[in-house]
Protein backbone atom coordinates (compact mmCIF):
# COMPACT_ATOMS: atom_id res chain seq x y z
CA UNK A 1 0.00 0.00 0.00
CA UNK A 2 1.13 3.78 -1.03
CA UNK A 3 1.95 5.30 1.88
CA UNK A 4 1.53 8.91 1.62
CA UNK A 5 3.33 11.47 3.47
CA UNK A 6 2.03 13.50 6.15
CA UNK A 7 2.48 17.20 4.00
CA UNK A 8 0.02 15.52 1.48
CA UNK A 9 -2.36 14.15 3.93
CA UNK A 10 -2.53 17.57 5.36
CA UNK A 11 -3.46 18.83 2.17
CA UNK A 12 -6.03 16.19 1.20
CA UNK A 13 -8.79 18.18 2.87
CA UNK A 14 -7.84 21.39 1.12
CA UNK A 15 -7.43 19.46 -2.47
CA UNK A 16 -10.96 18.09 -1.81
CA UNK A 17 -12.64 21.51 -1.04
CA UNK A 18 -10.74 23.15 -4.06
CA UNK A 19 -12.42 20.38 -6.28
CA UNK A 20 -15.62 20.55 -4.79
CA UNK A 21 -15.57 24.68 -5.57
CA UNK A 22 -14.60 23.57 -9.15
CA UNK A 23 -17.61 21.74 -9.38
CA UNK A 24 -19.82 24.42 -7.96
CA UNK A 25 -18.49 27.13 -10.21
CA UNK A 26 -19.07 24.72 -13.36
CA UNK A 27 -22.98 24.12 -12.56
CA UNK A 28 -23.94 26.90 -10.05
CA UNK A 29 -27.21 26.67 -9.02
CA UNK A 30 -29.35 30.31 -9.09
CA UNK A 31 -28.92 31.90 -5.66
CA UNK A 32 -30.35 35.34 -4.47
CA UNK A 33 -26.86 36.44 -4.05
CA UNK A 34 -23.52 35.95 -5.90
CA UNK A 35 -20.75 33.96 -4.71
CA UNK A 36 -18.25 35.52 -2.45
CA UNK A 37 -15.25 33.29 -3.89
CA UNK A 38 -12.66 35.62 -1.72
CA UNK A 39 -14.49 34.47 1.46
CA UNK A 40 -14.13 30.71 0.33
CA UNK A 41 -10.43 31.60 0.27
CA UNK A 42 -9.99 33.01 3.15
CA UNK A 43 -12.54 30.06 5.18
CA UNK A 44 -9.98 27.32 3.28
CA UNK A 45 -7.17 29.58 4.95
CA UNK A 46 -5.33 30.22 1.54
CA UNK A 47 -2.42 32.12 2.18
CA UNK A 48 0.49 31.19 -0.25
CA UNK A 49 0.89 31.48 -3.86
CA UNK A 50 0.03 35.24 -4.73
CA UNK A 51 -2.24 37.75 -4.66
CA UNK A 52 -6.36 36.07 -3.93
CA UNK A 53 -8.64 36.67 -6.57
CA UNK A 54 -10.46 39.91 -6.77
CA UNK A 55 -14.90 39.94 -6.28
CA UNK A 56 -16.50 39.75 -8.91
CA UNK A 57 -17.75 43.10 -10.53
CA UNK A 58 -21.06 43.60 -11.50
CA UNK A 59 -20.68 45.71 -14.68
CA UNK A 60 -23.68 45.04 -16.64
CA UNK A 61 -25.84 46.29 -13.49
CA UNK A 62 -23.22 49.51 -13.24
CA UNK A 63 -24.55 50.33 -17.04
CA UNK A 64 -27.68 50.45 -16.88
CA UNK A 65 -27.71 52.32 -13.72
CA UNK A 66 -25.45 54.41 -15.67
CA UNK A 67 -27.11 54.70 -18.49
CA UNK A 68 -30.53 55.11 -16.85
CA UNK A 69 -28.46 58.23 -14.81
CA UNK A 70 -27.76 59.48 -18.32
CA UNK A 71 -30.82 59.45 -19.58
CA UNK A 72 -32.37 61.34 -16.40
CA UNK A 73 -29.80 63.81 -16.63
CA UNK A 74 -30.80 64.25 -20.35
CA UNK A 75 -34.21 64.45 -19.13
CA UNK A 76 -33.08 67.13 -16.45
CA UNK A 77 -31.26 68.66 -19.66
CA UNK A 78 -33.60 68.62 -21.74
CA UNK A 79 -36.32 69.94 -19.16
CA UNK A 80 -34.18 72.29 -18.33
CA UNK A 81 -34.06 73.74 -22.06
CA UNK A 82 -38.16 73.26 -22.28
CA UNK A 83 -38.68 75.07 -19.39
CA UNK A 84 -35.48 78.16 -20.51
CA UNK A 85 -37.98 77.99 -23.71
CA UNK A 86 -40.82 78.36 -21.89
CA UNK A 87 -39.53 81.49 -20.14
CA UNK A 88 -38.25 83.11 -23.19
CA UNK A 89 -41.82 82.68 -24.96
CA UNK A 90 -43.45 83.92 -21.65
CA UNK A 91 -40.62 87.01 -21.98
CA UNK A 92 -41.77 87.34 -25.77
CA UNK A 93 -45.20 87.17 -25.16
CA UNK A 94 -45.44 89.76 -22.12
CA UNK A 95 -43.32 92.03 -24.66
CA UNK A 96 -46.19 91.80 -27.10
CA UNK A 97 -48.83 92.59 -24.19
CA UNK A 98 -46.75 95.31 -23.24
CA UNK A 99 -46.20 96.99 -26.83
CA UNK A 100 -49.77 96.39 -28.15
CA UNK A 101 -50.07 96.85 -31.45
CA UNK A 102 -47.35 97.87 -33.63
CA UNK A 103 -47.31 101.63 -33.93
CA UNK A 104 -48.67 103.16 -36.99
CA UNK A 105 -47.13 105.86 -39.56
CA UNK A 106 -47.99 109.53 -38.36
CA UNK A 107 -51.55 110.59 -39.95
CA UNK A 108 -51.37 113.39 -42.33
CA UNK A 109 -54.59 114.99 -41.10
CA UNK A 110 -55.17 114.44 -37.05
CA UNK A 111 -56.57 116.52 -34.39
CA UNK A 112 -56.89 116.49 -30.64
CA UNK A 113 -59.25 118.57 -28.16
CA UNK A 114 -57.37 120.64 -25.64
CA UNK A 115 -59.94 122.36 -23.95
CA UNK A 116 -63.76 123.68 -25.18
CA UNK A 117 -66.08 125.58 -23.48
CA UNK A 118 -69.40 124.39 -24.84
CA UNK A 119 -72.21 125.55 -21.91
CA UNK A 120 -74.05 122.99 -20.10
CA UNK A 121 -77.14 125.06 -20.65
CA UNK A 122 -78.79 128.20 -21.84
CA UNK A 123 -81.89 130.55 -21.88
CA UNK A 124 -84.47 130.23 -24.86
CA UNK A 125 -83.01 132.07 -27.78
CA UNK A 126 -79.51 133.01 -25.92
CA UNK A 127 -76.56 133.47 -28.07
CA UNK A 128 -73.70 132.64 -26.28
CA UNK A 129 -70.19 132.48 -27.82
CA UNK A 130 -68.19 129.68 -27.39
CA UNK A 131 -64.48 128.33 -28.00
CA UNK A 132 -63.11 125.04 -29.16
CA UNK A 133 -59.41 124.94 -28.79
CA UNK A 134 -57.50 122.32 -31.26
CA UNK A 135 -54.27 121.04 -31.41
CA UNK A 136 -52.70 119.76 -34.97
CA UNK A 137 -51.21 116.31 -34.38
CA UNK A 138 -50.58 115.49 -37.71
CA UNK A 139 -48.31 116.35 -39.96
CA UNK A 140 -49.48 119.02 -42.11
CA UNK A 141 -50.00 122.26 -41.30
CA UNK A 142 -53.58 124.10 -41.50
CA UNK A 143 -54.48 126.96 -43.34
CA UNK A 144 -57.62 128.37 -44.50
CA UNK A 145 -56.84 128.21 -48.06
CA UNK A 146 -55.99 124.36 -47.92
CA UNK A 147 -59.42 124.04 -46.54
CA UNK A 148 -59.25 123.48 -43.34
CA UNK A 149 -61.93 124.27 -40.81
CA UNK A 150 -64.08 123.26 -37.92
CA UNK A 151 -67.41 121.69 -39.15
CA UNK A 152 -70.63 120.59 -37.01
CA UNK A 153 -70.41 116.65 -37.29
CA UNK A 154 -72.88 114.95 -39.99
CA UNK A 155 -73.48 118.76 -41.15
CA UNK A 156 -75.81 120.36 -38.95
CA UNK A 157 -76.17 121.45 -35.57
CA UNK A 158 -79.14 122.35 -33.42
CA UNK A 159 -77.28 125.27 -32.01
CA UNK A 160 -75.67 126.64 -34.87
CA UNK A 161 -77.93 128.02 -37.34
CA UNK A 162 -75.65 130.03 -38.78
CA UNK A 163 -74.29 127.21 -41.04
CA UNK A 164 -71.35 124.23 -40.55
CA UNK A 165 -68.08 125.39 -40.69
CA UNK A 166 -65.97 127.49 -38.53
CA UNK A 167 -62.91 128.82 -40.63
CA UNK A 168 -59.26 129.65 -39.43
CA UNK A 169 -58.73 133.52 -40.65
CA UNK A 170 -57.01 134.14 -43.47
CA UNK A 171 -53.41 134.64 -42.18
CA UNK A 172 -53.55 131.70 -39.78
CA UNK A 173 -50.87 128.81 -40.13
CA UNK A 174 -51.17 125.97 -37.83
CA UNK A 175 -48.42 123.91 -38.02
CA UNK A 176 -48.28 120.05 -36.41
CA UNK A 177 -48.46 120.08 -32.58
CA UNK A 178 -49.34 123.95 -32.71
CA UNK A 179 -53.25 125.02 -31.37
CA UNK A 180 -55.70 126.87 -32.63
CA UNK A 181 -59.15 128.35 -31.00
CA UNK A 182 -62.38 128.71 -32.83
CA UNK A 183 -64.63 131.11 -32.29
CA UNK A 184 -68.17 131.09 -32.53
CA UNK A 185 -71.82 131.51 -31.15
CA UNK A 186 -74.02 129.31 -30.51
CA UNK A 187 -77.84 130.17 -30.69
CA UNK A 188 -80.53 128.48 -28.43
CA UNK A 189 -83.60 127.50 -29.54
CA UNK A 190 -87.30 128.99 -28.88
CA UNK A 191 -88.42 125.80 -27.42
CA UNK A 192 -87.03 123.93 -23.80
CA UNK A 193 -84.83 120.82 -24.55
CA UNK A 194 -81.78 118.87 -24.27
CA UNK A 195 -79.71 119.66 -27.63
CA UNK A 196 -76.27 117.69 -28.51
CA UNK A 197 -73.92 119.55 -30.07
CA UNK A 198 -70.67 117.92 -31.96
CA UNK A 199 -67.45 119.67 -33.82
CA UNK A 200 -64.80 118.18 -35.59
CA UNK A 201 -61.90 119.05 -38.12
CA UNK A 202 -62.64 118.58 -41.64
CA UNK A 203 -60.41 119.00 -44.49
CA UNK A 204 -63.07 119.92 -47.07
CA UNK A 205 -63.72 117.87 -50.06
CA UNK A 206 -61.43 114.90 -48.46
CA UNK A 207 -62.08 114.04 -44.55
CA UNK A 208 -63.32 114.24 -41.29
CA UNK A 209 -60.22 113.61 -38.77
CA UNK A 210 -59.28 113.78 -35.22
CA UNK A 211 -61.18 113.82 -31.63
CA UNK A 212 -64.90 115.36 -31.13
CA UNK A 213 -65.84 117.80 -29.30
CA UNK A 214 -69.16 117.87 -28.03
CA UNK A 215 -71.49 118.42 -25.27
CA UNK A 216 -75.50 118.10 -24.62
CA UNK A 217 -76.50 121.64 -23.70
CA UNK A 218 -80.05 122.19 -22.04
CA UNK A 219 -82.39 124.90 -23.01
CA UNK A 220 -84.80 126.01 -20.65
CA UNK A 221 -87.86 128.56 -21.02
CA UNK A 222 -88.99 131.07 -18.28
CA UNK A 223 -92.72 129.65 -17.45
CA UNK A 224 -95.14 131.65 -19.17
CA UNK A 225 -93.68 131.09 -22.21
CA UNK A 226 -90.99 133.32 -24.44
CA UNK A 227 -91.75 137.09 -24.19
CA UNK A 228 -93.26 138.27 -27.72
CA UNK A 229 -90.46 140.09 -29.45
CA UNK A 230 -90.49 144.02 -28.70
CA UNK A 231 -90.41 146.69 -31.38
CA UNK A 232 -88.55 148.84 -32.60
CA UNK A 233 -89.18 152.09 -30.53
CA UNK A 234 -89.50 155.37 -32.16
CA UNK A 235 -87.01 156.84 -29.89
CA UNK A 236 -84.45 154.45 -30.12
CA UNK A 237 -84.01 155.04 -33.69
CA UNK A 238 -83.98 158.55 -33.03
CA UNK A 239 -81.05 157.89 -30.65
CA UNK A 240 -79.21 155.56 -33.20
CA UNK A 241 -79.33 158.36 -36.29
CA UNK A 242 -78.26 160.75 -33.54
CA UNK A 243 -74.89 158.64 -32.77
CA UNK A 244 -74.47 157.89 -36.12
CA UNK A 245 -74.18 161.67 -37.13
CA UNK A 246 -72.27 162.14 -34.19
CA UNK A 247 -69.73 159.48 -35.34
CA UNK A 248 -69.44 160.45 -38.91
CA UNK A 249 -68.18 164.07 -37.93
CA UNK A 250 -65.73 163.77 -35.45
CA UNK A 251 -64.23 160.73 -37.29
CA UNK A 252 -63.97 161.61 -40.26
CA UNK A 253 -60.91 158.98 -40.79
CA UNK A 254 -63.50 156.18 -40.59
CA UNK A 255 -64.96 157.77 -43.95
CA UNK A 256 -62.32 158.59 -45.92
CA UNK A 257 -60.99 155.01 -46.54
CA UNK A 258 -61.30 154.06 -50.46
CA UNK A 259 -57.48 153.38 -50.96
CA UNK A 260 -56.77 150.81 -48.23
CA UNK A 261 -57.00 147.43 -48.31
CA UNK A 262 -59.89 145.12 -46.78
CA UNK A 263 -58.68 144.10 -43.52
CA UNK A 264 -57.53 147.42 -42.78
CA UNK A 265 -60.94 149.14 -43.42
CA UNK A 266 -62.21 146.28 -41.56
CA UNK A 267 -60.39 146.75 -38.81
CA UNK A 268 -61.72 150.49 -39.08
CA UNK A 269 -65.26 149.83 -38.96
CA UNK A 270 -64.86 147.73 -36.32
CA UNK A 271 -63.55 150.95 -34.08
CA UNK A 272 -66.44 153.30 -35.63
CA UNK A 273 -68.99 150.72 -34.82
CA UNK A 274 -67.42 150.60 -30.94
CA UNK A 275 -67.55 154.16 -30.78
CA UNK A 276 -71.44 154.69 -31.48
CA UNK A 277 -72.35 151.46 -29.96
CA UNK A 278 -70.92 152.54 -26.69
CA UNK A 279 -72.17 156.28 -27.34
CA UNK A 280 -76.03 154.61 -27.71
CA UNK A 281 -74.70 152.57 -24.67
CA UNK A 282 -74.34 155.94 -22.48
CA UNK A 283 -77.53 156.86 -23.17
CA UNK A 284 -79.25 154.14 -22.09
CA UNK A 285 -80.25 152.16 -25.43
CA UNK A 286 -79.58 148.69 -25.49
CA UNK A 287 -76.86 148.41 -28.30
CA UNK A 288 -74.67 145.90 -29.21
CA UNK A 289 -72.98 144.21 -31.57
CA UNK A 290 -74.13 142.01 -34.72
CA UNK A 291 -72.07 139.17 -36.29
CA UNK A 292 -71.97 139.20 -40.12
CA UNK A 293 -69.26 135.75 -40.96
CA UNK A 294 -70.14 133.78 -37.90
CA UNK A 295 -67.48 131.00 -36.87
CA UNK A 296 -64.88 133.77 -36.91
CA UNK A 297 -62.46 133.87 -34.33
CA UNK A 298 -63.54 137.29 -32.21
CA UNK A 299 -60.65 138.85 -32.62
CA UNK A 300 -61.25 138.66 -36.73
CA UNK A 301 -62.83 142.23 -37.53
CA UNK A 302 -64.46 140.80 -40.26
CA UNK A 303 -66.94 138.57 -37.54
CA UNK A 304 -68.52 141.46 -36.77
CA UNK A 305 -70.78 143.78 -39.16
CA UNK A 306 -69.16 146.68 -40.09
CA UNK A 307 -72.07 149.45 -40.68
CA UNK A 308 -74.68 147.54 -38.34
CA UNK A 309 -75.73 146.86 -34.73
CA UNK A 310 -78.71 145.31 -32.69
CA UNK A 311 -80.68 147.25 -30.36
CA UNK A 312 -83.16 145.57 -28.55
CA UNK A 313 -83.65 142.71 -25.61
CA UNK A 314 -81.53 139.56 -25.50
CA UNK A 315 -83.21 137.17 -28.04
CA UNK A 316 -85.27 139.65 -29.91
CA UNK A 317 -83.27 142.65 -31.03
CA UNK A 318 -83.63 144.58 -34.29
CA UNK A 319 -80.64 144.37 -36.56
CA UNK A 320 -80.44 147.89 -37.78
CA UNK A 321 -77.75 149.43 -40.75
CA UNK A 322 -76.53 152.82 -40.04
CA UNK A 323 -74.30 153.39 -42.80
CA UNK A 324 -74.98 153.23 -46.46
CA UNK A 325 -71.81 151.80 -47.21
CA UNK A 326 -68.55 150.92 -45.02
CA UNK A 327 -66.26 150.75 -48.01
CA UNK A 328 -66.97 154.23 -49.03
CA UNK A 329 -68.10 157.49 -47.73
CA UNK A 330 -71.20 156.85 -46.50
CA UNK A 331 -74.58 158.75 -44.67
CA UNK A 332 -76.30 158.11 -41.51
CA UNK A 333 -79.53 156.04 -41.70
CA UNK A 334 -81.68 153.60 -39.78
CA UNK A 335 -82.39 151.31 -41.95
CA UNK A 336 -84.11 147.76 -40.41
CA UNK A 337 -82.71 144.48 -42.16
CA UNK A 338 -83.56 141.91 -39.09
CA UNK A 339 -86.10 142.07 -36.61
CA UNK A 340 -86.19 139.61 -33.66
CA UNK A 341 -83.69 138.05 -35.44
CA UNK A 342 -80.69 138.39 -33.09
CA UNK A 343 -79.30 138.67 -29.63
CA UNK A 344 -76.30 140.82 -29.69
CA UNK A 345 -72.96 140.10 -28.59
CA UNK A 346 -71.74 142.42 -25.87
CA UNK A 347 -67.93 142.53 -26.18
CA UNK A 348 -65.88 143.42 -23.50
CA UNK A 349 -64.92 146.70 -24.94
CA UNK A 350 -68.54 147.84 -24.77
CA UNK A 351 -69.17 149.79 -21.65
CA UNK A 352 -72.20 148.67 -19.31
CA UNK A 353 -75.90 150.18 -20.11
CA UNK A 354 -76.35 152.89 -17.13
Amino acid sequence: MLKLPPVVLRLLPILASLFLLHLCACSPEPTADPIDEFALYETAGYREGGAPPQPLEETGTEETELEETGAAETGAAETGAAETGAEETGAEETGAEETGEEPTADLKNNASIVDNNLPLSLLCNALTPVNIVVRNTGTTTWTKADGYKLGTVDDEDPLYPSGTRVWLSEEAEVPPNAEWTFEFDLQAPAQSGVFFSDWRMVLEGEEWFGEIASRDIAVDCPQGGDPAPTEYPANDENEVFASAVKIKQEHPEFFDIEDLDNFTKRSLAYEMMTLVINDLRSKGVNASRCVANPGLPESDPFLWCSDALVVGSPGFGTTIDIYYSWSYPGDPQTSVTEEGGQTGVVTSDLIPLP
